[in-house]
């Protein structure tokens, strides 16, 4: 869900409000670099209506402020590194929070709100351990993607959907919450559905066994 932008590292805004109905429910989006970096890290968390998500709803020049993100820097560096589009962190929070941030301001007005909020749904979801635990790591086999499902739902408590890669690799895991930010089933939510972006079978990338993320 991201085109890149380059990044603004000036004057903090606070972003207006979405206009349009309460979203009914986030997206919050994890990403399985395994080549890159050994672990799940986060792609992004934004509101989501029936028919789509808003995007860009911040005035004209809006730009995030890196320097406000201090207070968690070391946590963002880590799980929230850039994809292989952005030439940077920076980079990519910047896209982010210009792009998704900025429609949730109605419930988290600043940056660092927004970006703890993401930070804080990631250490919520410990998927490592879900696919340790049911003993879908390691291995270079294609597993059973209801196998997968269902290891990730019986440690995070709701239905999450999935999507591959073009090779059958497993890329992205999201989890869905409610304006609240509490934990929602991905197919209870308006509009969601419990079909992913994935076959019957799937790979999973070869984390190390340390990882504990």
């Amino acid at each position: 869900m991201s085109g890149r932008a380059g990044p603004q590292l000036a004057r903090t805004h606070t972003a207006r409000a979405a206009s349009g109905p309460r979203p009914p429910s986030w997206y919050h989006d994890h990403l399985a670099q395994c080549c890159r970096r050994p672990r799940f890290t986060l792609h992004g968390l934004w509101p989501n209506y029936s028919n789509g998500y808003p995007s860009y709803c911040g005035p004209n020049g809006t730009q995030l402020n890196v320097t406000q993100l201090q207070p968690v820097l070391p946590l963002l560096n880590k799980w929230w590194p850039t994809s292989q589009a952005s030439p940077s962190n920076a980079d990519f929070w910047s896209h982010e929070y210009i792009k998704h941030g900025t429609c949730a301001a109605r419930y988290l007005p600043t940056e660092l709100l927004f970006f703890s909020a993401a930070l804080r749904l990631q250490s919520s979801i410990p998927l490592y351990r879900a696919l340790s635990s049911a003993k879908l790591i390691g291995t270079a086999s294609p597993v059973q993607t209801a196998k997968v499902k269902s290891a990730i739902q019986a440690a995070f408590g709701q239905d999450v959907l999935l999507d591959c890669d073009g090779q059958g690799r497993l890329a992205e895991v999201y989890s869905c919450w409610s304006p609240e930010l509490e934990p929602l089933s991905c197919a209870s939510v308006a509009g969601g559905s419990s079909n992913d972006g994935c076959n019957g079978t799937l790979t999973i990338p070869p984390f190390p066994t340390s990882n504990g993320a």
